[in-house]
């Protein structure tokens, strides 16, 4: 692609055009549960598909955005240059990388006091 080219494919009204045609990825989020509405057409049916998470750690919602493109893989704003196939491995990532944002115990002991989770506001 030449600079001209490039240019033509950024101008507002073509990169409006391109943008509009994405399949929606309608999300919304509230006590862990992401939902998500993927569409697509293929061979002319028009293919809606719904898919809810609910992740709690230590038994705390968790409040991060999380994407989840048509090809069924995960993305979180807190680990922008990652992509999961797995929301188990995406989930052990972000503990991994942000140990201090999962504060409290990492398991309960027995007591029935587990207390972890996200810290108020957490917004990954």
């Amino acid at each position: 692609m030449d600079i001209e080219q490039l240019a033509a494919a950024a101008h507002p009204d073509r990169l409006g055009e391109y943008i509009s045609t994405l399949p929606a990825m309608d999300m919304e989020m509230g006590n862990g549960v992401v939902d998500t509405v993927r569409e697509e057409q293929y061979k002319g049916h028009h293919v809606v598909i719904h898919t809810t998470y609910r992740i709690t750690v230590d038994g705390q919602p968790f409040k991060g955005h999380l994407m989840l493109d048509n090809d069924g893989r995960l993305q979180c704003h807190g680990l922008p240059n990652y992509s999961f196939s797995s929301a188990v491995n995406l989930m052990e990532q972000l503990i991994d990388t942000f140990p201090d944002d999962f504060a409290g115990s990492p398991m309960d002991m027995g007591d029935g006091q587990a207390d972890g989770g996200m810290k108020p506001g957490m917004h990954m």
